[in-house]
């Protein structure tokens, strides 16, 4: 009777998935080729052997007949998942369903199945999930999840800490009444550029902190797309930044009080990066040279380039004897090509700011100042001043003056006088007419006529005349 019970059974008997086997008095009595396979065992080799010898330890072979066998003394069928022990001393686990084999009530009949993998996978997926809740719970960064429509499902503990509210306070609001209202539309613009190829977007907005409290952060938002690229949950990380706008806020102040020094001085900063040879230059390079910061770049060889071939070797010089060391200050006065081809005259002044163990200069910051005016100022005074010193050479020496000149000179008017007097002192007529008010063409027929007046024919001539009358000084 027993054989025709496990016959009429055959395909479970035969299944090689599905262990199957038979107890009676706490012994096996029979069990299928799956069930010696999945314990490791040769075929027939587990008839015969006790069923504890399946099992970790006494303690959990005794637990386990206590539970399965009071089960199944009321006719029922036993289910559950335990740990077993297989031949070579592995750990597997297997779920069981046994029952009183029909018609032999000192059988047991059981069917096992090996769930040692989908066990393990249980238990990875649990610790890996302990894990991220551990990493999440303790990140010092702010941490939530929300929907499309804002609705939050997750908030981390720095995330209530943060607003004073609990965890259930949050979940299923939205999150915008934490943000400050006139960046909601920055905020949800910036979350409308999220794309499946581009799913992270990192804003910096204004929030209202427990008790009220404004803060600024820094929110770096990644967005969960589904298979067809519909967007389903946004993971938000954010960090508070109050104390680096501060920072920002302060060096912007900063750095706009130094430009508007800079702009009333005249100056140009330049910072010189020595081993990358590289040079940063300021805001106001363009009003100097008409290039831009992106026209000229950083290469240290392009600045080198602008600089007028008659001056560059005096330049190296003097750079050379500051970056060993020689001189405390570097200085130097030399051209600059502008962007529209013509010279530039410039200061140059800066000194080393940082060196090496070995006393390398790293780093050199300085100034330039536009100079041209200066320059030919001095030029032009130095070649008036020898042109005057010439004539009054030649007066000391030369044949006195006419008496109809002299009566001409008495005869000028205060204006011609004026007027005489600033030619001889080198003015245009436009520089003239500025001076005393006067249109640019009534100061040309002045001119004209003094000088067909007093018979000259050049504006030398007018300072030789002015000087011989004492007119040089007219103001």
């Amino acid at each position: 009777m027993l054989k025709k019970s496990i016959g009429q059974s055959a395909a479970i008997v035969n299944s090689n998935f599905i262990a199957i086997v038979l107890v009676k008095d706490r012994h096996i009595v029979w069990a299928n080729a799956a069930m010696h396979r999945i314990f490791g065992y040769e075929p027939d080799k587990l008839v015969g052997q006790p069923t504890r010898k399946l099992f970790l330890d006494r303690e959990s072979y005794e637990a386990f007949e206590r539970e399965a066998y009071s089960v199944i003394a009321e006719n029922r069928t036993y289910s559950g998942t335990i740990p077993q022990k297989r031949k070579n001393g592995t750990t597997g686990w297997y779920e069981f369903s046994i029952s009183i084999l029909a018609g032999y009530p000192d059988i047991t009949v059981g069917a096992i199945v090996d769930r040692t993998s989908s066990h393990q996978n249980a238990q990875q997926l649990q610790a890996s999930e302990l894990r991220y809740r551990s990493v999440v719970e303790d990140q010092t960064e702010i941490i939530s999840r929300f929907l499309p429509d804002g609705t939050l499902v997750f908030v981390n503990d720095v995330f209530c800490r943060l607003f004073g509210k609990n965890y259930d306070e949050l979940i299923g609001q939205k999150w915008e009444p934490v943000a400050h209202p006139d960046d909601i539309p920055m905020i949800e613009a910036r979350l409308r550029e999220m794309m499946p190829d581009h799913p992270v977007v990192t804003i910096e907005n204004r929030v209202f902190a427990a008790g009220g409290e404004l803060r600024w952060m820094q929110f770096v938002n990644r967005g969960f797309y589904d298979a067809h690229g519909t967007l389903k949950e946004i993971q938000s990380v954010g960090r508070d930044i109050t104390k680096l706008k501060q920072i920002e806020l302060d060096l912007r102040d900063s750095d706009e009080r130094l430009e508007m020094a800079l702009a009333g001085s005249g100056l140009v900063l330049w910072d010189w990066n020595i081993p990358e040879r590289k040079v940063t230059a300021g805001n106001r390079w363009f009003e100097l040279l008409g290039y831009t910061n992106e026209e000229l770049g950083t290469d240290e060889d392009d600045w080198m380039n602008l600089i007028n071939p008659k001056d560059l070797e005096r330049y190296k010089q003097k750079i050379s004897f500051h970056l060993q060391g020689e001189t405390a200050n570097f200085e130097s006065e030399h051209r600059l090509r502008h962007k529209n081809g013509h010279w530039v005259w410039v200061e140059a002044k800066g000194r080393v700011t940082r060196r090496d163990k070995d006393n390398t200069p790293l780093r050199m910051v300085g100034t330039l100042l536009d100079i041209t005016q200066r320059k030919r100022l001095n030029e032009e005074g130095m070649d008036l001043l020898k042109r005057i010193e010439l004539l009054i050479c030649e007066s000391s020496s030369r044949s006195p003056v006419k008496a109809e000149a002299g009566n001409a000179a008495e005869s000028l008017t205060k204006r011609q006088r004026q007027i005489l007097g600033m030619i001889a002192m080198g003015m245009t007529s436009a520089e003239i007419g500025k001076r005393l008010h006067l249109a640019t063409p009534t100061v040309i027929s002045h001119r004209r006529n003094l000088m067909a007046k007093l018979n000259l024919h050049s504006t030398a001539e007018v300072t030789h005349y002015a000087i011989d009358h004492g007119l040089l000084t007219t103001k």
